[in-house]
């Protein structure tokens, strides 16, 4: 099943998922103006991992969804510019 993979997934590699939140977390600073901001949108170079696998990747290191992640950034930077 999909949550057995995952579970699988997030046992075999979970030192490795650290490079992969941090580039979601960077492409987010860096880009949280874009309308078009997706995890699809971010490159990973020659690892490709399907979006389900980095929504899940995602909310278990964050404790929450990029979207929010996203829309959290989009509001401190908005503070920010307006301070």
């Amino acid at each position: 099943s999909f949550r057995l993979r995952i579970a699988r997934l997030k046992n075999s590699c979970k030192g490795a998922a650290a490079p992969m939140i941090e580039r979601m977390h960077n492409h987010a600073e860096v880009h949280y103006k874009g309308e078009d901001i997706s995890l699809q949108t971010i490159s990973f170079g020659n690892l490709t991992p399907t979006q389900p696998i980095l929504v899940v990747i995602f909310k278990e290191a964050t404790g929450q969804s990029f979207s929010n992640y996203l829309n959290q950034v989009r509001i401190k930077k908005g503070q920010n510019a307006a301070e």
